[in-house]
């Protein structure tokens, strides 16, 4: 496998428009919270990781901050997360800035690989009284934090150049096999397609987006329907970002499952 890096990745944002349908002028179309960084590491024994934020907009908003476990859909009153952020709800003028403290509350913690948290900013512009008509729109972005254990062997930015590929073709799936203690986080992974009557190569690749391959796992991940890879030597690009939100291009064979049946 080969591997480069490319600087200044800057991650994916989810927009949750928190709004009701209602025909109305909107007062702004992108977020004004900036978050430093694109995720967050939190080596274990450290006291506390300090996260910094601003306010890039002309006029004030209100965050709410909170911690789950990967359910997007969670109530946050309801989840258990073994972190405390503070302070949980504040506000942020235009050009102002915040720090908030994220500890670890002491729960026992896997100590043969990283574990994965997400933190959830929620971004709820100031009403503006005398536009009665105007449509408020709320942001919600989500960060990943990896509580990293001491003592791992490797490193983060190795392992991603180790993961295996195997296409499963009675499921329509692939699958990536990390042996390493460290989650991989592929912004895009593309792979050589045949055409659909197999009788040459497709122009346009598959490819696939947003993806995370767990440590000490095998994780299958769908394909388009009717899509079919080519198998082979170097037919599998992935881009993965490092601690240091670099992203990694590495390259791979894609294998052939078993078909069922088969021993």
């Amino acid at each position: 496998m080969s591997a480069r890096v490319f600087a200044g990745w800057r991650g994916v944002l989810m927009l949750v428009v928190a709004a009701a349908c209602v025909i109305a002028p909107v007062r702004s179309v992108q977020a004004d919270l900036v978050v430093t960084g694109t995720r967050f590491i939190y080596p274990a024994g450290q006291k506390a990781l300090t996260l910094r934020t601003g306010n890039v907009g002309q006029h004030p908003i209100l965050v709410q901050s909170w911690l789950d476990s990967g359910d997007f859909t969670a109530d946050p009153s309801r989840e258990t997360v073994p972190f405390l952020l503070t302070p949980p709800v504040f506000r942020l003028d235009p050009a102002g800035r915040m720090s908030l403290l994220l500890r670890h509350t002491g729960e026992a913690m896997p100590k043969d690989r990283e574990s994965v948290f997400w933190i959830n900013f929620l971004e709820v512009p100031a009403r503006d009284s005398s536009q009665k008509n105007l449509l408020q729109l709320a942001y919600r972005l989500r960060m990943k934090v990896l509580y990293r254990p001491e003592g791992l062997p490797g490193s983060a930015s190795e392992a991603i150049g180790k993961v295996a590929w195997t296409y499963h073709a009675a499921d329509g799936d692939i699958e990536a096999h990390n042996e390493t203690p460290y989650f991989v986080s592929l912004a895009r992974v593309e792979l050589e397609a045949v055409a659909a009557a197999g009788g040459g190569h497709s122009a346009t690749p598959i490819t696939l987006t947003g993806l995370t391959v767990a440590p000490l796992a095998r994780t299958r991940f769908s394909l388009p329907a009717g899509a079919a890879p080519r198998l082979g030597v170097a037919v599998l690009r992935y881009y993965a970002a490092n601690d240091d939100g670099e992203i990694i291009e590495a390259k791979a064979a894609l294998r052939q499952g078993k078909t069922r049946g088969t021993q």
